[in-house]
């Protein structure tokens, strides 16, 4: 059978079948290479093979039928029963490659065989000389977006529904035309009118790199075939970073909820090495319970999130490179006219975590400088602090006895402040000097001398192209915080 167009083959009942054309080099594009090289054995092996590129695989008439049913082959080479319901072992019984001269009654070697069709290794190495390794490395770490996204990376933005995710997403987005780059972002929830608000905050007329929006259009990470089109699209843009935008859609959930599919972690790695893009994924977090058991009410602060709290969080934290998350203020803290959220870097692989901060977006088609502003999350922790110092022992020059410090847990127990606000203005105190910690058994905290509260107003540290660097601290969440005796 002769080759037919990669861009239409004809389907199981002699229709063509739609796929994406092929780029115009798709002979040097090693993905549609590697696709159109597999085709060649599988005609050697069955019977009409014919590509089926809306599918992602290929189809073939059935050995063991007499009239033309056909069966189908995936893009790893598994095989479907075909409509008279023979299945994946009895056509590959029916149609076992045999090496040159083999007895037909012989059994061909296990190992050969994967899926139904033989496999042969690559006749190009797949490994280099560390030295030549090195040699194709960078002297450090390339960044698109400085601290959130380096090049060919996965950053993954997680949140509960409706936390702003997008919002931070666009300045990402935004940043990265800044620096030059182009941005693809596929779009699959929430109507048009609503992503254009999400995005033109960030746009900047000086801009040197370009937009380019899918809105719901049927990509999916768990269709090998889908994957071919979304890595040629994000060619066709010349784009630098991708943003999938929330990853809920874009795969079929044929697993248990909260199971990440293999084949989608493995399809953005296969888009990254295909593309050298840079990989953003919007993903939901748990919903977390409240004292009570229940869900918290709409509207209500959520406790502060960890990578924990990402659905199929065991797998994402290893895949990803950088991993934020979003959290909505509580609604006394929302100002008309601005759009308030926390993020926070809770996981990375290049330096430390980042702070958590305060992000504060100007909705409208600004496309300034001061749309977005970064702040460290400090409301009211400086002031918890000076509330705090009140109730921790002064340290005196004679030897520290047990009863001159306190716990971190009394703290909260007496302030009636929260946890994380506890625990966040202890860690201030500390990197001020202004309060040393006792270890051991009987351990706590206590102050260096008596200063007494002073008159602190919010430290606020505006950014315009990201954000500035607080002081180095962790806010953990409210259920994943520190023993009695240290935050």
């Amino acid at each position: 059978m002769n080759d037919q167009d990669v861009g239409a083959s004809n389907g199981t009942d002699g229709t063509p079948v739609e796929g994406p054309p092929p780029p115009p080099d798709f002979e040097n594009d090693p993905v549609w290479k590697a696709y159109r090289e597999d085709t060649g054995p599988l005609r050697e092996r069955f019977e009409d093979v014919q590509e089926e590129i809306k599918r992602g695989g290929w189809s073939a008439r059935c050995p063991l039928c007499r009239n033309s049913n056909r069966f189908f082959i995936t893009r790893d080479f598994g095989i479907e029963r075909c409509p008279a319901g023979h299945d994946q072992e009895a056509i590959a019984s029916a149609t076992q490659p045999r090496d040159p001269g083999e007895d037909d009654g012989a059994a061909q070697p296990p190992a050969t065989v994967t899926n139904g069709a033989k496999k042969t290794p690559p006749k190009e190495p797949l490994s280099v000389p560390v030295e030549e390794f090195f040699a194709g490395c960078g002297k450090t770490i390339e960044y698109i977006v400085e601290r959130y996204l380096p090049k060919e990376s996965l950053l993954l933005i997680g949140g509960a529904p409706k936390h702003c995710k997008t919002w931070f997403a666009g300045f990402i987005a935004g940043e990265a035309m800044n620096a030059g780059h182009n941005v693809l972002f596929v779009e699959k929830e929430g109507s048009k009118e609503t992503l254009k608000e999400r995005l033109e905050p960030f746009l900047r007329p000086g801009a040197k790199g370009s937009l380019f929006v899918s809105h719901r259009k049927p990509f999916m990470l768990d269709n090998p075939n889908s994957v071919l089109w979304l890595i040629a699209e994000v060619k066709l843009r010349k784009a630098a970073v991708l943003v999938l935008d929330p990853l809920h859609y874009f795969h079929s959930h044929s697993r248990q909820p909260g199971d990440v599919p293999f084949e989608v972690i493995s399809a953005i790695q296969q888009i990254i090495s295909a593309t050298g893009c840079a990989v953003v994924v919007l993903h939901h977090t748990r919903k977390p319970p409240t004292s009570s058991g229940r869900t918290p009410k709409n509207g209500a602060e959520e406790p502060g999130s960890a990578s924990s709290d990402i659905v199929g969080s065991y797998a994402w934290a290893a895949a990803a490179d950088n991993i934020v998350i979003v959290t909505k203020v509580k609604p006394e803290d929302r100002r008309p006219g601005e759009v308030r959220f926390f993020v926070t870097n809770t996981d990375t692989r290049n330096g430390e975590e980042l702070p958590r901060q305060l992000v504060v977006v100007k909705p409208g088609p600004h496309g300034a400088e001061d749309s977005i502003t970064f702040d460290d999350a400090l409301s009211g922790v400086e002031e918890a602090l000076e509330k705090l110092l009140q109730r921790i022992p002064v340290k005196p020059d004679a030897a520290m006895m047990p009863a001159e410090v306190i716990t971190v847990d009394d703290l909260r127990k007496l302030s009636g402040l929260r946890k994380l606000v506890v625990t966040a203005a202890v860690k201030l105190g500390e990197s001020q000097g202004r309060i040393l910690r006792k270890s051991g058994k009987n351990g706590g905290v206590y102050r260096p001398e008596d200063r007494g509260p002073t008159v602190s107003g919010f430290s606020s540290r505006s950014g315009t192209a990201g954000p500035s660097k607080p002081f180095q601290t962790d806010f953990p969440s409210e259920n994943d915080g520190p023993d009695r005796h240290g935050p």
